[in-house]
Protein backbone atom coordinates (compact mmCIF):
# COMPACT_ATOMS: atom_id res chain seq x y z
CA UNK A 1 0.00 0.00 0.00
CA UNK A 2 1.46 3.57 -1.22
CA UNK A 3 1.56 6.36 1.67
CA UNK A 4 2.85 8.64 -1.34
CA UNK A 5 -0.27 10.51 -1.52
CA UNK A 6 -0.90 10.62 2.11
CA UNK A 7 2.22 11.10 4.07
CA UNK A 8 2.61 15.21 3.49
CA UNK A 9 -1.50 15.41 4.64
CA UNK A 10 -0.81 13.15 7.90
CA UNK A 11 0.34 16.58 9.91
CA UNK A 12 -1.52 19.70 10.85
CA UNK A 13 0.37 22.89 10.44
CA UNK A 14 2.64 23.79 13.68
CA UNK A 15 3.53 19.81 13.67
CA UNK A 16 7.37 19.44 11.74
CA UNK A 17 8.03 16.21 13.21
CA UNK A 18 8.14 12.89 11.94
CA UNK A 19 10.02 10.51 14.36
CA UNK A 20 9.40 6.88 14.24
CA UNK A 21 7.61 5.27 17.35
CA UNK A 22 9.66 2.25 17.89
CA UNK A 23 12.86 0.72 16.96
CA UNK A 24 10.31 -2.67 16.36
CA UNK A 25 8.67 -0.81 13.39
CA UNK A 26 11.76 0.45 12.14
CA UNK A 27 13.05 -3.29 11.88
CA UNK A 28 9.79 -4.72 10.31
CA UNK A 29 8.99 -2.26 7.84
CA UNK A 30 10.75 1.44 6.63
CA UNK A 31 8.05 3.72 7.77
CA UNK A 32 9.16 6.43 5.10
CA UNK A 33 9.55 3.62 1.98
CA UNK A 34 7.10 4.60 -1.27
CA UNK A 35 5.83 1.34 -0.63
CA UNK A 36 4.09 0.66 2.78
CA UNK A 37 3.64 -3.05 3.51
CA UNK A 38 0.24 -2.35 5.43
CA UNK A 39 -0.27 -6.23 6.26
CA UNK A 40 3.21 -7.19 7.07
CA UNK A 41 3.26 -4.52 9.72
CA UNK A 42 -0.17 -4.54 11.37
CA UNK A 43 0.35 -8.40 11.50
CA UNK A 44 3.62 -7.90 13.46
CA UNK A 45 1.98 -5.30 15.65
CA UNK A 46 -0.75 -6.67 16.43
CA UNK A 47 -0.94 -10.26 18.88
CA UNK A 48 -4.44 -10.03 19.76
CA UNK A 49 -5.42 -14.28 18.34
CA UNK A 50 -8.60 -12.71 18.03
CA UNK A 51 -7.49 -10.63 15.18
CA UNK A 52 -7.67 -13.31 11.88
CA UNK A 53 -5.90 -13.39 9.00
CA UNK A 54 -9.54 -12.45 7.01
CA UNK A 55 -9.34 -9.05 9.57
CA UNK A 56 -6.01 -7.77 8.67
CA UNK A 57 -6.42 -8.81 4.63
CA UNK A 58 -9.64 -6.67 5.05
CA UNK A 59 -8.17 -4.05 6.33
CA UNK A 60 -5.51 -3.63 3.75
CA UNK A 61 -8.23 -4.28 1.14
CA UNK A 62 -10.06 -1.07 2.80
CA UNK A 63 -6.90 1.07 1.31
CA UNK A 64 -6.15 -0.11 -1.48
CA UNK A 65 -9.53 1.16 -2.24
CA UNK A 66 -8.54 4.18 -1.77
CA UNK A 67 -6.69 4.36 -5.43
CA UNK A 68 -9.99 4.21 -6.74
CA UNK A 69 -11.74 5.71 -5.13
CA UNK A 70 -9.93 8.63 -3.22
CA UNK A 71 -8.63 9.27 -0.09
CA UNK A 72 -11.82 9.91 1.85
CA UNK A 73 -13.78 6.70 0.27
CA UNK A 74 -15.33 5.20 3.58
CA UNK A 75 -16.88 1.94 1.65
CA UNK A 76 -20.33 3.70 1.20
CA UNK A 77 -20.34 4.42 5.10
CA UNK A 78 -19.87 0.65 6.11
CA UNK A 79 -16.03 2.16 7.64
CA UNK A 80 -16.65 4.73 10.95
CA UNK A 81 -13.61 6.74 9.47
CA UNK A 82 -12.20 7.49 5.78
CA UNK A 83 -9.22 6.27 4.43
CA UNK A 84 -7.31 9.31 5.02
CA UNK A 85 -8.05 9.70 8.78
CA UNK A 86 -7.67 6.00 9.48
CA UNK A 87 -3.95 6.15 7.54
CA UNK A 88 -3.17 8.85 10.14
CA UNK A 89 -4.03 6.57 12.60
CA UNK A 90 -2.42 4.02 11.55
CA UNK A 91 0.72 5.33 10.29
CA UNK A 92 3.64 5.76 13.23
CA UNK A 93 4.02 9.00 12.69
CA UNK A 94 0.58 10.16 11.65
CA UNK A 95 -1.79 13.03 12.93
CA UNK A 96 -5.23 11.98 14.42
CA UNK A 97 -7.87 13.43 12.76
CA UNK A 98 -11.16 14.86 15.57
CA UNK A 99 -13.04 12.71 13.90
CA UNK A 100 -10.59 9.76 15.13
CA UNK A 101 -10.74 10.54 18.29
CA UNK A 102 -14.79 11.19 18.47
CA UNK A 103 -15.43 7.17 16.96
CA UNK A 104 -13.09 5.99 19.28
CA UNK A 105 -14.72 7.79 22.64
CA UNK A 106 -18.09 6.28 20.57
CA UNK A 107 -16.69 2.67 20.36
CA UNK A 108 -15.67 3.02 24.06
CA UNK A 109 -19.33 4.18 25.20
CA UNK A 110 -21.13 1.54 22.94
CA UNK A 111 -19.02 -1.15 23.97
CA UNK A 112 -20.62 -4.30 26.19
CA UNK A 113 -17.71 -5.77 27.37
CA UNK A 114 -16.35 -3.24 29.98
CA UNK A 115 -14.95 -4.81 32.89
CA UNK A 116 -14.30 -3.52 36.45
CA UNK A 117 -15.98 -0.37 35.19
CA UNK A 118 -16.61 1.33 38.77
CA UNK A 119 -18.30 4.55 37.64
CA UNK A 120 -20.98 5.90 35.47
CA UNK A 121 -19.55 8.06 32.57
CA UNK A 122 -20.55 10.05 29.64
CA UNK A 123 -18.03 12.21 27.15
CA UNK A 124 -18.25 15.06 25.10
CA UNK A 125 -16.57 15.75 21.15
CA UNK A 126 -14.27 17.80 20.05
CA UNK A 127 -15.92 19.74 18.07
CA UNK A 128 -17.17 21.30 21.94
CA UNK A 129 -14.15 23.94 21.32
CA UNK A 130 -15.54 25.60 18.84
CA UNK A 131 -18.81 25.94 20.34
CA UNK A 132 -17.07 27.68 23.52
CA UNK A 133 -15.04 29.64 21.58
CA UNK A 134 -17.84 30.63 19.96
CA UNK A 135 -20.04 31.19 22.94
CA UNK A 136 -22.80 29.45 21.65
CA UNK A 137 -24.49 28.74 25.56
CA UNK A 138 -27.59 27.30 24.52
CA UNK A 139 -25.57 24.48 21.98
CA UNK A 140 -23.62 23.93 25.17
CA UNK A 141 -26.45 23.60 27.55
CA UNK A 142 -28.24 21.08 25.51
CA UNK A 143 -24.74 18.89 25.38
CA UNK A 144 -24.40 19.38 28.78
CA UNK A 145 -28.22 18.34 29.66
CA UNK A 146 -28.11 15.62 27.20
CA UNK A 147 -30.74 16.79 24.82
CA UNK A 148 -27.94 17.08 21.62
CA UNK A 149 -27.23 13.48 19.77
CA UNK A 150 -23.50 12.91 19.18
CA UNK A 151 -22.22 12.88 15.62
CA UNK A 152 -22.88 8.96 15.52
CA UNK A 153 -26.63 9.79 16.43
CA UNK A 154 -26.10 8.49 19.97
CA UNK A 155 -28.21 9.50 22.90
CA UNK A 156 -25.86 10.40 25.68
CA UNK A 157 -27.15 10.97 29.59
CA UNK A 158 -26.98 14.39 31.23
CA UNK A 159 -23.35 15.34 32.77
CA UNK A 160 -25.17 15.90 36.11
CA UNK A 161 -26.13 12.14 36.22
CA UNK A 162 -22.95 10.61 36.20
CA UNK A 163 -19.62 10.27 38.03
CA UNK A 164 -17.08 11.70 35.19
CA UNK A 165 -17.20 13.70 32.13
CA UNK A 166 -14.41 12.04 29.77
CA UNK A 167 -13.33 14.22 26.64
CA UNK A 168 -10.60 15.74 24.39
CA UNK A 169 -9.67 18.91 23.53
CA UNK A 170 -6.78 20.02 21.07
CA UNK A 171 -4.39 23.31 22.24
CA UNK A 172 -3.19 25.66 19.88
CA UNK A 173 -4.22 23.51 16.81
CA UNK A 174 -1.21 21.30 17.40
CA UNK A 175 -1.82 19.01 20.48
CA UNK A 176 -4.37 16.78 22.25
CA UNK A 177 -5.24 16.55 25.83
CA UNK A 178 -7.38 13.89 27.76
CA UNK A 179 -9.49 15.69 30.28
CA UNK A 180 -12.24 14.78 33.12
CA UNK A 181 -14.80 16.46 34.52
CA UNK A 182 -16.37 16.09 37.79
CA UNK A 183 -19.76 18.23 38.25
CA UNK A 184 -20.16 17.22 41.57
CA UNK A 185 -16.88 18.68 42.55
CA UNK A 186 -16.63 21.02 40.06
CA UNK A 187 -13.44 19.89 39.18
CA UNK A 188 -11.62 19.35 35.73
CA UNK A 189 -8.78 17.04 35.69
CA UNK A 190 -6.25 17.39 33.05
CA UNK A 191 -4.41 14.49 30.94
CA UNK A 192 -1.16 15.74 29.35
CA UNK A 193 1.18 13.75 27.81
CA UNK A 194 3.56 16.43 26.77
CA UNK A 195 3.75 18.33 30.02
CA UNK A 196 7.02 18.35 31.57
CA UNK A 197 7.50 15.98 34.67
CA UNK A 198 9.44 18.26 36.49
CA UNK A 199 9.43 20.85 39.88
CA UNK A 200 9.74 23.50 37.55
CA UNK A 201 6.90 23.05 34.96
CA UNK A 202 3.83 25.73 34.74
CA UNK A 203 0.72 25.01 36.23
CA UNK A 204 -1.12 27.61 33.92
CA UNK A 205 -4.41 26.16 32.38
CA UNK A 206 -4.22 26.44 28.72
CA UNK A 207 -6.75 29.14 26.85
CA UNK A 208 -9.11 25.94 25.79
CA UNK A 209 -9.33 24.40 29.19
CA UNK A 210 -10.31 27.76 30.93
CA UNK A 211 -13.60 28.66 28.15
CA UNK A 212 -14.76 25.18 29.37
CA UNK A 213 -14.22 26.18 33.33
CA UNK A 214 -15.77 29.30 32.19
CA UNK A 215 -18.35 28.00 30.81
CA UNK A 216 -19.30 25.33 33.86
CA UNK A 217 -19.20 28.35 36.36
CA UNK A 218 -21.44 30.31 34.51
CA UNK A 219 -24.00 27.23 33.67
CA UNK A 220 -23.56 25.65 37.18
CA UNK A 221 -22.53 27.64 39.72
CA UNK A 222 -19.54 28.37 41.87
CA UNK A 223 -16.03 28.26 41.12
CA UNK A 224 -14.16 25.14 39.60
CA UNK A 225 -10.67 23.99 39.54
CA UNK A 226 -8.29 22.39 37.31
CA UNK A 227 -5.52 20.54 38.31
CA UNK A 228 -2.81 18.56 36.12
CA UNK A 229 -2.78 14.08 36.71
CA UNK A 230 1.19 13.31 37.07
CA UNK A 231 1.50 9.84 37.29
CA UNK A 232 1.21 9.36 33.64
CA UNK A 233 4.22 8.39 31.12
CA UNK A 234 4.93 10.97 28.75
CA UNK A 235 5.30 11.11 24.85
CA UNK A 236 8.91 11.12 23.39
CA UNK A 237 7.56 12.17 20.16
CA UNK A 238 5.27 15.10 18.73
CA UNK A 239 2.59 12.54 16.97
CA UNK A 240 1.10 10.78 20.12
CA UNK A 241 -0.71 12.68 21.85
CA UNK A 242 -3.85 11.35 20.42
CA UNK A 243 -3.24 8.53 20.54
CA UNK A 244 -2.19 8.81 24.83
CA UNK A 245 -5.58 11.06 25.24
CA UNK A 246 -8.15 8.38 24.20
CA UNK A 247 -6.04 5.39 25.90
CA UNK A 248 -6.31 7.52 29.04
CA UNK A 249 -9.83 7.91 29.12
CA UNK A 250 -10.03 3.95 27.57
CA UNK A 251 -7.80 3.09 30.83
CA UNK A 252 -9.76 4.78 33.52
CA UNK A 253 -12.78 3.94 32.28
CA UNK A 254 -11.77 0.03 32.55
CA UNK A 255 -10.43 1.11 36.25
CA UNK A 256 -6.78 0.34 34.37
CA UNK A 257 -3.36 2.32 35.96
CA UNK A 258 -2.40 4.87 33.01
CA UNK A 259 1.00 4.03 33.72
CA UNK A 260 0.85 0.90 31.62
CA UNK A 261 0.29 3.62 28.76
CA UNK A 262 4.20 4.09 27.05
CA UNK A 263 5.36 5.46 24.09
CA UNK A 264 6.62 1.79 23.63
CA UNK A 265 3.45 0.57 22.74
CA UNK A 266 1.86 3.86 20.46
CA UNK A 267 2.61 1.78 17.34
CA UNK A 268 0.62 -0.94 18.67
CA UNK A 269 -1.89 1.15 19.90
CA UNK A 270 -2.17 2.85 16.62
CA UNK A 271 -2.87 -0.70 15.10
CA UNK A 272 -5.40 -1.86 17.59
CA UNK A 273 -7.71 1.35 16.68
CA UNK A 274 -7.69 1.24 13.34
CA UNK A 275 -8.62 -2.23 13.45
CA UNK A 276 -11.02 -1.41 16.05
CA UNK A 277 -12.79 1.62 14.16
CA UNK A 278 -12.55 -0.92 10.98
CA UNK A 279 -14.44 -3.50 12.56
CA UNK A 280 -16.73 -1.37 14.83
CA UNK A 281 -15.73 -3.46 17.52
CA UNK A 282 -13.47 -2.57 20.87
CA UNK A 283 -11.29 -5.20 21.69
CA UNK A 284 -9.33 -6.01 25.15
Amino acid sequence: MSWANFEKKLEPEGVSTRKRASKKAELVVDVDSKYFDVRKYVKTMITDPRITEDNVNGLSHFFDQSKVHGEYYNDNGKSLVNCKALFGLLHPSGWLQGDIVNKMLHLLRQSKLLPNVIHTWTYFETYILDMLRGKKVRALNKIRCGETKTSDGANLPPWAEVSKVYGVLNLNKNHWVALAIEIANKKITIYDSLRPASPCRSDNVPEEIQLLCAYLEKSTGGDWKCVYFEEIHRQTDGNSCGVFAIKFIEHMVRNVCLKQIDQNKIPRFRCEMAMQLFLQQLMW
